[in-house]
């Protein structure tokens, strides 16, 4: 079994069935009745126990035992796109089972720690009027489930982001467990109340004077976790001193949050909020030498965050700017490497050897640009869209170079693989769910992004559309859809399809190196493929097998297995396709006695080169090799397969090319 396979019983699968269909079944039975009342008391001492377990399994020791977590995907629904202030309040004693509450938004306090899983984070809440103690007796609590997608910035889980939330038209069910819960599967349903408390702060008085004085006392705070690099923290700590000075009316200390809100925003990803911050308040009428200065950080932080992007015609035009308000040794040079991948991405010239050497487990990241010259993307007859050659491509030239738009690395603390059961066709898939969550946390934060993402082919499942929705203040992303986008276009790091056999080799299997490339998701499989694949770091390389014509599609293999039943399982899990290419149809004509007959050679061959090495054999062994050679040719029709490849051959004949020549 490869190092990349992640297998499960089969009685484990029907378990999971079973449970999955008895869940089912109990919400068919209650839809629509009450809610139970639950005691608050009694769920906040088993969150308080899920989460000292939760705290022990990760301080213990961790078993040589590959531990598979398995999912259960619900019937997918779509997020909410009601502005709060369109939604009519409701508490927990509203609620029904197997329910979305149209048109209500329940507003609740939490009453317990944050209980962190695989699939989910939860949390006892119970309505924001009753409070968090227990002063009035054991009051009434419920669960609140977030799943997959805990993380709202780096460091800080969403749940952990505030006391008080407003839940979207909240979603009544029960979890795979069987338990009631208010479900949230799409960030923007959750909503965290607001933490600034203007009103409710004691200092909080309507002068102007007070709301400065609150400001700077929140940007000096946030200069200082910012300097211990606690980003989450002193982006929050900006945010709050932003609107005191927003209240105040005072626009020079808004420009000066914001100058430092844009250096945290690059920092933890967040990079249209920091174009918006660096930018949003010039230009500036006063024009000292310290204006300059720090309209030029403005201009740097705005050239960091659009270089991060990947617009490089953006970024070298703030680091002019900055240089030219400023001069800097560090925007110099910046601006160089500005230079060096607007070349790449116009002329396709890589210095590959550089971009190896620079790469390191601390430096995973490749830095270069994307070369798309050559391809476009339009229809392709059967297959909805694909990518096609614009001009000739010779033999071993270079297709396609892309950097990838997310990934998770198998030795990063995001890589997660896990077992998905889909209740909509039944099927157990191997799923990247780290990645699943970093790319939503990207969208969550750059709405720039969201359209690109969105307009991959994501199965029968549309989601929310592909055009960016926004509403209150965030972006309206899909979980569901993002979710059905990886599964069919995720690559593992390894260069090959995530899924596909060989992919990620030497990887825990939990753990698999996986990234989202879009222009190269729209790459069509074909086992007679015209382009390999490679990676440097996270830059993903086609280069040609052949010579491609001009308006010729560009293909690839997503699964390599050399036993057709086996390839077609695997593109039909994974997938959801049939190949009907022409090896796959001459191999069908084979009829399975022959395609055994030829695995079981393959086999044979398989541990003949295991045992025997290929340099210095003696001659018995290569005679031996050229009758293993002879008998899989022989399982070839010379007429069917006259232009087709004899891949189970290639072992050997590999081996034979390495081994002694006896005559």
């Amino acid at each position: 079994m490869p190092p990349q396979t992640l297998f499960i019983h089969p009685k484990e699968v029907d378990r999971i069935r079973a449970q999955s269909k008895s869940v089912q079944l109990s919400l068919q039975t209650t839809e629509g009745t009450k809610r139970l009342t639950q005691s608050a008391h009694v769920l906040r001492s088993a969150a308080i126990h899920a989460d000292l377990m939760a705290d022990f399994s990760l301080s213990s020791p961790q078993s040589s035992d590959v531990d598979v977590t398995t999912l259960i995907l619900r019937s997918p629904y779509p997020p909410r796109l009601l502005a709060l202030a369109d939604l009519e309040p409701m508490t927990l004693s509203d609620l029904r089972m197997n329910t979305h509450h149209r048109g209500n938004v329940l507003t609740v306090t939490i009453s317990s720690p944050v209980v962190k899983r695989t699939e989910s984070s939860w949390v006892v809440v119970r309505d924001k009027n009753e409070g968090t103690d227990d002063s009035h007796g054991d009051g009434d609590g419920e669960r609140l489930e977030l799943y997959l997608h805990q993380a709202l910035h780096e460091g800080a889980g969403m749940l952990e982001a505030g006391e008080v939330f407003h839940v979207k038209e909240p979603f009544f069910t029960l979890n795979d467990r069987g338990e009631q819960t208010v479900r949230v599967n799409h960030p923007s349903d959750l909503v965290v109340a607001e933490q600034h408390k203007l009103v409710d702060d004691p200092r909080a008085e309507t002068s102007a004077s007070s709301q400065i004085a609150m400001a700077r006392e929140c940007l000096d705070k946030g200069r200082l976790t910012a300097r211990k690099r606690a980003w989450a923290e002193a982006y929050t700590c900006y945010t709050r001193a932003l609107r005191h000075a927003t209240a105040a009316a005072d626009s020079d200390l808004a420009g000066q949050i914001r100058l430092d809100r844009a250096h945290t925003a690059v920092k933890l990803g967040r990079f249209d909020g920091a174009r918006e911050d660096a930018l949003g308040s010039l230009p500036h009428i006063e024009d000292s030498a310290k204006q300059r200065g720090d309209d030029s950080k403005r201009y740097g932080h705005a050239g960091a965050a659009a270089y991060d992007l990947g617009d490089f015609e953006e970024a070298e035009r703030c680091y002019v700017e900055s240089l030219r308000l400023s001069p800097s040794a560090r925007i110099d040079a910046h601006l160089r490497n500005v230079k060096q991948r607007l070349r790449e991405q116009e002329t396709g010239s890589y210095d590959f050897k550089h971009i190896q050497a620079a790469l390191s487990k601390s430096s995973p990241r490749a830095d270069a640009a994307n070369y798309f010259a050559r391809t476009t993307v339009r229809c392709s007859p059967g297959r909805r869209r694909g990518l096609f050659a614009l001009r000739d491509i010779k033999t071993g030239d270079m297709v396609l170079a892309e950097k990838a738009f997310c990934i998770v690395f198998a030795h990063g603390a995001a890589a997660q693989t896990a077992l998905v059961y889909d209740e909509r066709d039944e099927t157990m898939r191997a799923a990247p769910i780290g990645l699943h969550r970093a790319v939503m946390q990207k969208l969550m934060h750059n709405p720039s992004q969201v359209e690109r993402v969105l307009d991959l082919y994501s199965a029968e499942y549309a989601g929310v559309g592909k055009k960016l929705i926004l509403q209150d203040g965030v972006p309206i992303v899909d979980a569901f859809q993002v979710s059905d986008i990886i599964a069919r276009n995720a690559f593992g790091a390894g260069g090959g399809h995530f899924g596909s056999e060989g992919e990620g080799k030497g990887e825990d299997a939990t753990r698999a190196s996986a990234g989202l490339w879009v222009r190269a998701s729209y790459i069509n499989h074909s086992c007679l493929p015209n382009v390999t694949q490679e990676c440097f770091g996270d830059l993903l390389v086609f280069r040609a097998l052949r010579d491609i014509d001009a308006g010729e599609e560009v293909l690839h293999a997503y699964d390599a297995t050399l036993d057709l039943d086996g390839r077609r399982a695997a593109v039909e899990r994974q997938w959801g396709f049939e190949c009907e290419c022409a090896l796959c149809v001459a191999e069908d004509a084979d009829g399975p006695e022959l395609r055994a007959e030829r695995q079981r050679l393959v086999d044979d061959v398989k541990r003949f080169v295991k045992s025997e090495e290929a340099a210095g054999a003696k001659r018995v062994a290569v005679v031996r090799a050229r009758r293993m050679a002879a008998a899989l040719g022989g399982t070839y029709d010379g007429v069917r397969y006259r232009s087709l490849p004899r891949k189970a051959i290639g072992e050997i004949q590999a081996w034979l090319a390495r081994a002694p020549v006896y005559r």
